[in-house]
């Protein structure tokens, strides 16, 4: 796996204990890849990030974090969404599994509701002991930064940073590769052939809408998504009028009304000036 890029490599402050920062620094190295690691305590954190100006900053959450730390640590974040926006690239690294609801609570903009704090875009963690088939952490370090590799190449081309975890058209929950990869790297792929007609199919209730939402946004197209729930749709008229619009008397119970496609259309060429 090899990160080279034609411009540059990927920068990473990684904010933890030292046997962390040592044990992600060596497997990269041992993979050859163009990865830039700038280590750091937690109290070190904002200097680490002025000094080195990173695309990505790793925060530990392991055996030594308390709440003390996390309070600062989430400061910390915020501080870095203020100044970056989401062009920087935030990954929590979860070493301790008892400390796991210091992860959850970065995910969340305040403990009594699920409002997203858009300060995560992915979450790695040690795998358990009795699924020895898993990636060990620094591999997943290593498989989240290629996806970011993907996602820098993107933004070259003028296309926006993906979102951050649990924000609306996102996936919910990024813990496992296969999942990384085609939410980080495969699904900004396919929305960058914006002259395409993609067809999503699956069950009901599987996300088809929220990956096209997705989709919409990597796209950077204008407009606003418009999703459509079948209701009525027993004739060819209803079909037509919800998505194109009627107006009085063309059928049976019609009215004058914008049709979604249209509404859509309106409202991206508004933009556009």
């Amino acid at each position: 796996m090899n990160l080279h890029s034609e411009d540059r490599g990927i920068s990473l402050a990684m904010i933890g204990t030292e046997d962390l920062c040592r044990r992600v620094a060596a497997f990269i190295a041992a993979q050859h890849s163009d990865v830039k690691l700038h280590p750091g305590n937690y109290a070190e954190a904002w200097s680490v990030f002025s000094a080195c100006r990173p695309e990505a900053v790793l925060i530990e959450i392991g055996w030594h974090y308390n709440a003390k730390i996390h309070t600062a640590m989430r400061s910390f974040l915020e501080r870095l969404r203020d100044r970056s926006g989401e062009e920087i690239f935030i990954i929590a690294a979860l070493t301790s599994p008892a400390h796991l609801s210091f992860g959850g609570d970065l995910l969340f903009a305040a403990g009594n509701d699920l409002t997203p704090s858009r300060l995560l875009n992915a979450f790695v963690a040690v795998a358990p002991s009795h699924m020895p088939s898993l990636p060990s952490l620094p591999a997943q370090v290593l498989d989240v930064l290629i996806c970011l590799r993907h996602d820098l190449e993107r933004r070259r081309t003028g296309k926006p940073p993906l979102p951050p975890l649990g924000t609306p058209g996102w996936a919910q929950s990024m813990a496992d590769p296969q999942s990384r990869a085609l939410w980080m790297r495969w699904l900004p792929r396919y929305a960058s052939y914006t002259n395409e007609n993609p067809i999503i199919i699956g069950e009901t209730g599987t996300g088809k809408t929220n990956l096209a939402y997705a989709m919409h946004l990597l796209a950077g197209l204008p407009g606003r998504f418009v999703s459509i729930t079948p209701r009525d749709f027993s004739s060819s008229e209803l079909v037509q009028g919800e998505l194109f619009g009627a107006v009085e008397g063309a059928y049976t119970g019609a009215v004058d009304k914008w049709g979604l496609v249209k509404s859509a259309e309106k409202l991206a060429l508004h933009q556009l000036r």
